[in-house]
């Protein structure tokens, strides 16, 4: 699955859930300090080996964090800017 980051701003990126068949909320993405999150950059994609779905990927842009649930095998995690705030599309 690629991760992409289909905008013009740095963001920082983390997966969570995979394979336990039940919603993927995780109350850590709350706490947790996204400075020690994987950069991704303007433009850029990573290429993730997912755990089996449902997930969470969490982008976080300018100190706001952007969520999509992925309940089924996907082949892209697209952030795009929508206005003055973001979304995350799956294909």
């Amino acid at each position: 699955m690629d991760i992409e980051n289909g905008t013009n701003q740095d963001t920082r990126v983390k997966v969570t859930g995979g394979g336990s068949g039940m919603a993927p909320y995780d109350s850590d993405l709350e706490n947790d300090d996204p400075s020690k999150w994987p950069l991704l950059p303007a433009g850029g994609f990573i290429n993730y080996s997912p755990m089996s779905p449902p997930l969470t990927v969490c982008f976080v842009v300018n100190g706001r964090q952007v969520r999509k649930e992925v309940r089924h095998a996907a082949r892209k995690v697209r952030l795009a800017a929508a206005g003055n705030t973001f979304r995350v599309d799956v294909e």
